[in-house]
């Protein structure tokens, strides 16, 4: 029931402004923790050895501080049953990525330029030699990327219960917040990393699995299983491929190819067939894509959940 209620919370409310987000705390912590190892350490073998060390911390606190925050209200039932639904609703964030495709569209209408500076707050890539139709393709890949790292992967491990959710986010934050920044990557960051990838092979299988029920009916998802089957392995790392190739399938265009990354240019296959240029509306299609596909995981959710509660 608390899964059913966090998702239904999310598609229907989103994430407020100024909402007191456990997210933001968390963040907050990483970006702390890396600021102190940057001042204090100064061999790579160092902060290496400092990655695995608060990565193995981070990862044993998010899962008990969250268990004893919840055990603390076991004196009240209802409300405790409350608390746990609002943790979960926290870490889903298919309105946030509503709310990321609303705003690089509105400034890509505005100017391609003002498009670019609007995504590059969320992609890794160069994105000052983008056109308009470049602009598009990454933000559907990033879009794609993030329906399993922050909507999915998430509701599948609430599924075995917050704290194990919370597990999965912490090692996916420190993945963004170390492996990501630039000058830490290949020390700081690796553990996390490596770990993270080790978390989403199943729930970028799933998530793949999840997008094409969406699909149903109102797109093409016999060509996106063909697409999906033969493109997933077309991505650097090992479970990104999953979700766009399945994405790009079911809006029926080609994303991936080459891009560039601090100025270097990195050639990369193309993920999804050709057949059509890309269009603004396709950055709206991959969030209904996304939307309808929790509705589809929630239905066939609560029919396993009613038949396991009638057989119990």
């Amino acid at each position: 029931m608390i899964v059913i209620l966090a998702i239904l919370a999310d598609l229907i409310l989103g994430t407020p402004e100024n909402f007191p987000d456990s997210l933001d705390l968390i963040n907050f912590i990483l970006e702390k923790e890396k600021n102190l190892i940057r001042k204090t350490l100064k061999t790579p073998t160092q902060v290496k050895i400092a990655g695995v060390i608060l990565g193995i911390i981070n990862t044993l606190l998010g899962y008990f501080i969250i268990k004893a925050f919840i055990g603390f209200f076991d004196f009240n039932k209802a409300l405790q049953f409350v608390v746990k639904v609002h943790l979960a609703y926290m870490l889903i964030s298919s309105g946030t990525l509503k709310k990321q495709a609303l705003m690089i569209k509105s400034e890509m209408k505005k100017s391609t330029k003002r498009g670019r500076a609007m995504l590059s707050s969320f992609v890794e890539r160069d994105t000052d030699k983008l056109s308009n139709s470049g602009i598009i393709k990454a933000s559907i890949e990033d879009i794609s990327k993030k329906s399993c790292e922050e909507v999915f992967a998430p509701i599948l491990f609430l599924i075995f219960g917050d704290q194990f959710a919370y597990v999965y986010v912490v090692i996916s934050l420190m993945d963004k917040n170390w492996y990501q920044d630039k000058e830490f990557c290949k020390y700081f960051g690796f553990f996390a990393s490596k770990l993270n990838d080790i978390l989403n092979i199943i729930p970028a299988r799933l998530t793949s699995l999840i997008l094409l029920l969406g699909g149903l009916v109102r797109f093409n998802t016999k060509r996106a299983l063909k697409v999906t089957l033969r493109d997933y392995k077309n991505q650097d790392k090992p479970n990104i491929g999953w979700p766009q190739s399945t994405m790009a399938g079911l809006l029926g265009v080609q994303l991936g190819g080459g891009a560039f990354y601090d100025g270097i240019y990195i050639e990369k296959p193309y993920i999804g067939d050709d057949t059509r240029a890309v269009r603004a509306k396709d950055i709206d299609d991959s969030i209904k894509i996304i939307r309808r596909s929790m509705l589809s995981f929630l239905l066939v959710y609560s029919i396993g959940l009613l038949i396991y509660t009638l057989v119990r």
